[in-house]
């Protein structure tokens, strides 16, 4: 069951964060088993959602650098510009779990696999 961190993440008006509160920001989305969505809308804001988490509503106005309202508009590959550009450690904790939890389904897949082969040697005797 995912961990819900109680943050005070809603604010309608627009505001420049901190790199450690994206980080933070990010982490909790997560945590609550959310996917962080970053949206172009105004000139040089996004609209930042936690969508499908569990926990409290999370939703804000940030107010990025042009450069980096630009691309997110441009290329929406919002979560990993995002991440490298204000997080990189966290970029680099989560890939790492990632190839984690990849390994492991590769290793079930193995399983699998023998269990499959042992039960079609036995349907054929």
């Amino acid at each position: 069951m995912p961990v819900i961190i109680e943050l005070p993440f809603y604010r309608k008006s627009p505001f420049k964060p901190t790199p450690e509160y994206i980080k933070q920001w990010i982490k909790t989305c997560l945590a609550q088993g959310g996917t962080p969505l970053f949206r172009p809308r105004e000139p040089y804001v996004v609209t930042v959602v936690c969508y499908g988490g569990i926990g409290p509503e999370m939703t804000e106005r940030w107010e990025l650098d042009p450069y980096d309202y630009e691309h997110i508009k441009k290329y929406r590959d919002d979560l990993d510009y995002i991440l490298t550009r204000y997080a990189p450690d966290l970029k680099r904790e989560l890939e790492r779990k990632f190839m984690e939890e990849y390994r492991k389904l590769l290793e079930l897949k193995e399983k699998l696999g023998q269990i499959l082969i042992l039960e079609e040697s036995e349907i054929k005797k």
